[in-house]
């Protein structure tokens, strides 16, 4: 599964770049109509959400894990180093959006305030679920709801930075990417939460990491593309080792051993009283005197 994310992100890459590069009028800054460009970066989206879609569906273990387990945690040295890394440059992205927040000239833009300290929150949390094995279940709730929180505001936050652009296919993909990462977390979140969706979750997590390797062509802040990059990288380790986890399944049960059969219950005979049959067959006799 995350080869088909990496390698048809890497695709997309280049379809984007050269889109960047192609179609925009560098007199009007418009885009092209019916370019062939975007047509095959379109299809190509397609076709790649097609392939992990088909690949979710052949999953064979289909059921979730415990809720009481952490996905973010794993055993593996080399594996948790990543986790750590990834995590700790989201930490980085959002300290980098905080300093640009507070450096930019508009510097009453409280919205960006907002959305560098969510991201700040968005890291640390992630850095809390990559070291803790085992967290109290309102921690692993609030540190799993702050990423769905952090991409909700971006989306709003992204939004109303480019709705003056009338070219959509500046920020379209950028928007796309954010909406996915949304799902994803969501659909994580709902193993804290207590309701898991393995087929949603796995479906949604290759999507948002894919998307968020098509848009590092894009020309928006560096802060925001490591926002995008490393989370969706975490996103799809954390689908590849749920995609192959290994439920515990429930011991058989003992069976008897065929040589050994089992010994017939002895057979129970009733008798008749002769007592009792004497008994009422002379009171049809006693009657019948009497009469």
């Amino acid at each position: 599964m995350i080869a088909v994310a990496l390698i048809g992100g890497a695709f997309s890459f280049f379809m984007r770049w050269l889109q960047n590069t192609a179609i925009f009028d560098p007199e009007t800054g418009l885009a092209q109509r019916n370019s062939a460009i975007s047509w095959i970066l379109v299809l190509l989206c397609i076709v790649v959400a097609l392939v992990q879609l088909v690949l979710t569906s052949r999953v064979q273990n289909k059921s979730s894990a415990p809720q009481t387990e952490n996905l973010f945690y794993t055993d593996h040295k080399l594996l948790r180093y990543i986790y750590i890394l990834l995590a700790g440059l989201t930490a980085l992205a959002g300290l980098l959006l905080l300093i640009g927040a507070l450096r930019s000239e508009r510097g009453s833009d409280v919205l960006r305030l907002i959305l560098a300290l969510l991201a700040l929150g968005t890291g640390a949390s992630l850095l809390v679920l990559v070291c803790k094995k085992t967290l109290d279940n309102s921690a692993r709730c609030l540190c799993s709801a702050v990423p769905v929180l952090f991409n909700c505001f971006w989306l709003i936050v992204c939004y109303k930075d480019n709705a003056v652009d009338p070219v959509i296919w500046r920020f379209c993909m950028q928007i796309l990417a954010i909406c996915a990462a949304i799902l994803a977390w969501y659909y994580l979140a709902g193993y804290a939460f207590g309701s898991p969706k393995k087929c949603h979750t796995l479906f949604t997590c290759q999507l948002a990491g894919y998307l968020s390797i098509l848009v590092l062509s894009d020309s928006f802040r560096r802060s925001e593309k490591l926002l995008l990059i490393a989370p969706g990288l975490l996103l799809l380790l954390v689908a590849a080792r749920l995609a192959n986890e290994d439920l515990p399944t429930p011991a058989p049960e003992a069976e008897l051993p065929q040589d050994v059969e089992a010994e017939p219950l002895p057979e129970i005979t009733f008798e008749d009283a002769p007592d009792a049959e004497s008994k009422f067959d002379s009171e049809p006799e006693s009657k019948s005197e009497s009469e």
